[in-house]
């Protein structure tokens, strides 16, 4: 994982796919996000064997879908878009809503990209009611300058997108 996506929360529990994994095993739902199939690489072998799967995506290319359940809208500015639409909001906290805000402005170029609609006002708008209380009890693992460097690049981001 980039060192710049190392503030994201929870990013502690992902782990990068590698070609070692254990093909027998059988997931009950395999859920492919932001991309096709074909861009999974040799984790299609999983994927064929899962008892379900998922694809979320607003790729053009993709507008078929490839999985048992497609929500699949290339008018979307994002997948985080997406989610954030089926997701349901009770539960949406600072950490997500900072997740999804992050995707959602990585897809957009920052807001700039004429996918962006006035329907990623809402989850600003989620946003904004929750940022302070998500910026006070978010305090850098330890006080080194990179760290703070690259949270105050987030906030500035966060900021500039108002």
């Amino acid at each position: 994982v980039e060192d710049c996506f190392g503030i994201m929360p929870g990013i502690e529990h992902i782990e990068l796919a590698s070609d070692d994994f254990d093909e027998d095993v059988v997931f009950d739902s395999f859920i492919v996000i932001d991309c096709a199939k074909d861009r999974i690489g040799k984790l299609d072998i999983l994927f064929d064997k899962a008892k379900h799967t998922v694809n979320i995506d607003h790729h053009i290319s993709n507008k078929d879908g490839c999985a048992e359940m497609n929500y699949v809208v290339p008018q979307a500015s994002s997948a985080s878009e997406l989610v954030f639409n089926t997701m349901d909001k009770e539960y949406l906290d600072a950490d997500i809503a900072s997740l999804l805000y992050m995707g959602i402005a990585h897809d957009t170029g920052v807001f700039r990209y004429n996918n962006t609609k006035p329907d990623i006002d809402d989850i600003q708008l989620t946003y904004d009611d929750i940022k302070d209380k998500f910026l006070s009890n978010r305090r850098p693992k330890n006080n080194n300058f990179e760290e703070i460097k690259k949270r105050t690049q987030v906030v500035q981001m966060s900021n500039s997108s108002n």
